[in-house]
């Protein structure tokens, strides 16, 4: 069961907090903030459930623990990769393309429509008191087995590709080798599992 006082805490910390991530991108004129708030929004919903509701069980902790595994090395990641450089040009593109309406629209198409898709992806969170079975089992095994192939596709494929876009004798060249060789995405591929 959801504890709905505790979710709508969260709602309503998510909303405050991708407000703040805009006005600090508007302060900053770099929208791409929103990509490091991403991970970080997921590390935020779940410290404050935790914190709501502190109800301990083993795949609480194991799902949650991921969670925030996840959230920091992505966040981690994107802030280093985007330190010091310029605007990413996707949102730069956005803003010359809606004009003068581009503030508005960064607000609702950037910055609140994460939010909702954090509080979306984050949903099955709040379910941990669904499952009366308190002793790990096969499926959960199985469970960190999953987790454990999609993370090392997301933390591999993000470090290849680093590696790849720093050698000036690649610039211009796509990426085709490690894991790269098998998918396009590894990083979506990876997220996915």
């Amino acid at each position: 069961m959801i504890n709905y006082t505790a979710l709508l805490i969260v709602i309503a910390t998510v909303f405050i907090y991708m407000n703040i991530m805009f006005a600090l991108a508007i302060s900053k004129k770099k929208n791409d903030i929103v990509d490091i708030a991403w991970g970080m929004g997921f590390v935020l919903i779940t410290i404050l459930y935790l914190i709501l509701v502190p109800e301990i069980q083993p795949r609480r902790i194991i799902v949650n623990g991921f969670v925030l595994i996840w959230g920091l090395r992505l966040s981690y990641y994107i802030f280093t990769r985007n330190k010091g450089k310029a605007e990413d040009f996707r949102y730069a593109q956005w803003k010359k393309d809606w004009g003068k309406h581009w503030m508005i629209r960064s607000y609702f198409q950037v910055f609140i429509i994460q939010g909702f898709f954090m509080l979306t992806i984050a949903y099955p969170l709040f379910f941990y008191k669904n499952t009366p079975e308190t002793t790990l089992n096969l499926f959960d095994l199985l469970g960190v087995l999953v987790w454990a192939k999609g993370f090392f596709f997301e933390a591999v494929g993000d470090y290849q590709l680093r590696r790849f876009e720093s050698n000036p004798t690649n610039k211009g060249q796509i990426m085709d080798k490690g894991l790269w060789r098998y998918t396009r995405h590894p990083k979506y591929f990876g997220e996915s599992l």
